[in-house]
């Protein structure tokens, strides 16, 4: 038999066999307690499949909620579209406020009885779209577009709440279409008959109207047409009484008069025939001029005929040759214009054709000399200035070297010493700019130091140049601030003297700045103030024992005693308003003794009457 301590050794250290094992059963395998982790594992995995279905369904059912259903295509509502797919589809159109879309939007909903599941939800939206449609046609009738308006107005349904009030307003509309065709038919026949304060007159009749498009638009249309055919009428007149003299300068006159006439009236029309007729007179005296020899002058005349004149050959020649010098004397005498180049080949194109055999031929071949060669200095002037225009100095240098080769024998010669001189100043501008900007720059602390060497730096724009009278200016102002910075604590010592009492310490003070100095004006104004000061306390006692003794009635003594203080004091124009009441005083005094012809003593005081 086995003992304890031996089975215990052999089971604390077993032994290793190079046996096989063999297999056990699972009783002999699964000790107690081992069948219930198992079923604790079983349970975790089936709860937590469960807890994970459950959310899986949780996910899926957020997800299918969430999901947007796709939205209609609303250009392609058919008979089977869903009633709230054509509500979605108007309340998406109704939105951009537009006239086409609120009626697309009505016409979606307007047959829907109310009854109808959606009509309920329908209905405001309806309303709101009704008013908003009616306001838009309101808005057009206000701008004349009545066709507009009535096609609105009839998308509006009967259900709506502000239908009747359309059917109201379209009907003012027409009636007012109506009465304003009406009016303005017989505007028009004042108008035509030139019957200007009639037509005025009935234009008024639109003022009653309720549309802006008739009370401002067509009234204001009228008053303008009226009173711009009036004025053109009239300028018309004017000038067909002087057409109708013998004499040239009236023709000129009445066909300057004439060409402006304004073109949009019936009076410019009618101003047609009397433009011609005056310009052959005009034309028909210029050529008897030139048959004369007086060719300029013939010139000069023709001028101020229309270049549209049907005129013989020599008449032509002579009012193309009139153009051109017109053209010509518009020219550019500074800068070279965009149209100078265009008015000079115009000039010359329409003399050239001139023949030999013109009495004009020998004129028109010597300013063609001219102008041909004015037209090559025009052009190299205009590429100068477009080079010059880059504001830099190489550019004005080079523009400067054009301009000069233009000799003194050619027309644009003032034309080219003009820009010269021009582009010359602008490059002393550009060279001279840095001393300045430096000396301000220098000048920026205000200090006398400063200020002198701001002043010495713009010292060096010399005379002559471009930038000088403005350098000049700094300078002078930068002197006048050093003269301040000097003088400064002369005029503050003055100050603090007289502040103190001592006036005529501070005076003396004050004298030592000079007349040339910036600040005298300001010690001078000191000076005035302190010396009146001191006058003040001088003549007080002396003015204020004049007026005791006025009021004792010693009148003569007050009068004497106050003409102490002469003209020129600060107390002057009071002792002299004192005195002229005195003296007036005592002039009635004297006046009502004399009545009296007894002699008096002065009832105010004891003197005698020569006293008083």
């Amino acid at each position: 038999m086995t003992s304890p301590s031996s089975v215990e050794s052999s089971i604390s250290r077993p032994s290793i066999s190079s046996q096989p094992i063999s297999p056990q059963p699972i009783s002999a395998v699964i000790r107690p307690g081992g069948w219930a982790g198992i079923l604790s594992w079983i349970w975790l995995l089936f709860w937590s499949g469960l807890l994970i279905t459950a959310m899986g369904l949780g996910v899926g059912g957020v997800i299918l909620l969430m999901d947007i259903p796709p939205f209609p295509n609303c250009e392609r509502l058919g008979r089977f579209s869903s009633d709230s797919d054509r509500l979605l589809c108007a309340e998406t159109q109704a939105a951009s406020n537009a006239p086409d879309r609120l009626i697309a939007a009505l016409d979606l909903v307007r047959s829907w009885p109310p009854e109808h599941a959606l009509y309920e939800e329908a209905e405001p939206l309806m309303q709101t779209w009704a008013r908003d449609l009616l306001a838009i046609a309101r808005s057009h009738v206000h701008r004349g577009q009545l066709s507009e308006a009535t096609d609105m107005v009839a998308h509006i349904p009967p259900q709506a709440e502000v239908y009747e009030q359309a059917q109201h307003s379209l009907q003012v509309w027409q009636q007012e279409w109506e009465r304003g065709g009406q009016i303005e038919r017989q505007v028009q026949a004042a108008f035509n008959n030139r019957n200007w304060q009639d037509a005025l007159d009935l234009s008024w009749g639109v003022k009653t109207f309720h549309t802006d498009y008739w009370v401002n638009q067509r009234f204001n249309h009228w008053q303008q047409q009226i009173a711009r055919e009036q004025a053109a009428w009239k300028q018309l007149q004017d000038a067909q009484s002087l057409g109708a003299s013998d004499q040239l300068n009236d023709w000129l006159e009445a066909l300057q008069l004439a060409q402006t006439i304004d073109l949009r009236t019936r009076a410019w029309t009618t101003a047609q025939t009397d433009i011609n007729r005056w310009s052959q007179k005009v034309m028909a005296y210029a050529l008897q001029l030139v048959e004369l020899g007086n060719l300029n002058q013939a010139i000069a005349i023709v001028q101020a005929v229309p270049p549209d004149l049907n005129l013989a050959s020599e008449g032509q020649d002579l009012l193309r040759y009139g153009q051109a010098q017109k053209r010509v004397a518009d020219l550019s005498v500074w800068e070279p214009k965009r149209t100078d180049v265009f008015n000079l080949m115009e000039a010359i194109a329409a003399v050239e054709p001139i023949q030999p055999d013109s009495a004009l031929y020998a004129q028109a071949q010597s300013d063609l000399t001219q102008w041909r060669s004015r037209l090559q200095d025009l052009l190299r002037l205009q590429a100068a200035t477009w080079v010059a225009a880059l504001g830099q100095p190489a550019a004005y240098e080079f523009a400067s070297q054009q301009a000069a080769r233009i000799a003194a024998n050619r027309p644009a010669r003032g034309q080219a010493q003009t820009l010269l001189a021009h582009w010359r100043q602008q490059q002393e501008r550009i060279e001279d700019r840095p001393h300045l900007r430096q000396a301000h720059q220098l000048a920026q602390p205000y200090t006398l130091e400063a200020l002198q060497q701001a002043i010495a730096e713009a010292s060096q724009i010399e005379p002559g140049r471009a930038l000088r009278i403005e350098a000049q200016s700094w300078i002078a102002e930068w002197q006048a601030n050093i003269q301040i910075i000097e003088d400064q604590p002369i005029l503050n010592q003055a100050n603090q003297l007289a502040r103190d009492g001592q006036l005529a310490e501070a005076i003396q003070i004050a004298q030592q700045i000079s007349g040339d100095r910036a600040l005298y004006e300001k010690a001078q104004a000191g000076i005035s103030d302190w010396t009146a000061q001191i006058q003040i306390a001088e003549d007080s006692p002396i003015l204020a024992e004049a007026k005791d003794l006025a009021y004792q009635g010693s009148l003569t003594r007050a009068i004497n005693l106050a003409s102490q203080i002469g003209a020129g004091r600060a107390l002057y124009p009071e002792a002299q308003q004192a005195i002229a009441l005195w003296t007036a005083e005592r002039a009635y005094i004297w006046s009502i003794r004399e009545e009296a012809s007894a002699p008096a003593e002065d009832t105010a005081a004891p003197e005698s009457t020569s006293e008083n």
